[in-house]
């Protein structure tokens, strides 16, 4: 009876986890593909018209609308893939300073307000890349997404013989205490987020790539006054 009651919650759990990813895609698709539609007519029917400017605005709107699925879609695949078992923990020596400041190149949005400082030697330090990759791209897009323009974001990177840890702290709208659990649940966003568009997935891939890593997260949120991750790693 037991092994049947756990089979049916299971069921529901993931009956929830499809309802959510449905009317996820349904939401955070709308919109890109609504500016992308709106773009293409406007570059169809007034192309002549416009000044170089003005074009260049509107293939940046095309852009971002694609950025915007694609990150969705990558959010999911990484999901699936550790839910699967298909990602695996495959250590190397990795550069992390180096490795951080490539990292900054691939956010989608204004990059230049991380401010990044390390401590210790990080230079030669045995680390799963694909997860670490995971795992930071996630902490710093949410700590971006969710403080207002112009507001710095601070990483600081520390380095000793047993672990390393990523301390990230933004000035954004925070996490309400109650929710700072479910913060990890799939496709679960926190009532205080408005219309700042997410998946709901960032946390959820952090966790889990961290489960495979060994690692542990803390975080420390108050609300309108900014969250505080820290990541720790146990070197191999």
């Amino acid at each position: 009876m037991e092994e049947r009651g756990n089979s049916e919650e299971k069921a529901k759990e993931l009956d929830l986890l499809k309802s959510r990813f449905i009317s996820l895609v349904s939401h955070e698709f709308r919109t890109p593909l609504t500016t992308i539609l709106s773009s293409i007519e406007l570059l169809e029917n007034y192309s002549e018209k416009l000044v170089r400017e003005e074009k260049n605005q509107i293939y940046c709107s095309i852009k971002h609308a694609i950025d915007r699925m694609t990150m969705l879609l990558d959010n999911v695949s990484i999901l699936g893939k550790v839910d699967s078992g298909k990602m695996t923990f495959s250590p190397e020596p990795v550069d992390l300073e180096r490795f951080f400041l490539s990292l900054t190149d691939e956010l989608k949005i204004d990059s230049s307000r991380i401010i990044f400082s390390s401590e210790g030697m990080c230079n030669n330090v045995s680390v799963d890349k694909g997860l670490l990759r995971n795992i930071l791209l996630n902490i710093l897009l949410n700590a971006l997404r969710y403080s207002p323009g112009g507001t710095a974001v601070s990483c600081l990177l520390i380095c000793n013989d047993r672990e390393i840890s990523f301390i990230v702290k933004d000035k954004g709208i925070g996490i309400p205490q109650e929710e700072k659990e479910r913060v990890f649940e799939a496709f679960h966003r926190a009532k205080n987020v408005g219309n700042i568009p997410g998946t709901g997935l960032g946390f959820t891939i952090v966790r889990r790539c961290l489960e495979l890593h060994r690692g542990n997260i803390n975080i420390l949120s108050s609300i309108g006054e900014g969250t505080t991750v820290t990541i720790t790693v146990p070197l191999c």
